[in-house]
C-alpha cells in the first residue's frame, strides 16, 4: 500500500539531484521522471523498509535535510520546508514501525506452528 509519495533532493557526494519518492508498507522506491511525459518515472532503486531507520541532519547545506540509513543504501536527502521534511519523518518512523510489527507477528505466528 503506498503510504506517501513526493519530491525530495538527493544529495549524493558529487550532487543534488531532484527525486520521486514513493512509500509503501513495506518498501520505498526512489525514481527520475521522464521527460517530457508527465508522471512517468524510471525506477532507480527499491529498499526495503526491514533495519531501515531515519534521523535529522544538522548540515547547513541540507536546511531541511534528513537520512535515510539502511542496510543495503544511506543517503541524505533535503525536503522543501521544515513542515515537509516532518511529514516525511513521521511518515517513514509510522512505516517502519508498523512494518517491524508486523514481520515480528509473522515470526511468532510461525514459531508458535512449529511448537
Amino acid at each position: 500500500k503506498l503510504l506517501k509519495e513526493g519530491e525530495l533532493v538527493k544529495s549524493s557526494r558529487k550532487e543534488k539531484q531532484p527525486r520521486m519518492f514513493f512509500l509503501f508498507t513495506d518498501l520505498l522506491i526512489y525514481a527520475s521522471a521522464i521527460p517530457p511525459a508527465n508522471n512517468t518515472y524510471r525506477v532507480i532503486k527499491r529498499i526495503p523498509l526491514d533495519g531501515m531507520r531515519v534521523q535529522l541532519l544538522d548540515d547547513p547545506e541540507l536546511k531541511n535535510g534528513f537520512q535515510i540509513i539502511s542496510t543495503c543504501k544511506s543517503f541524505r536527502l533535503d525536503a522543501a520546508s521544515s513542515e515537509e521534511r516532518n511529514q516525511w519523518l513521521q511518515a517513514f518512523e509510522s512505516a517502519i514501525k508498523d512494518h517491524t510489527q508486523r514481520v515480528r507477528s509473522r515470526q511468532i505466528n510461525r514459531t508458535s506452528v512449529l511448537v
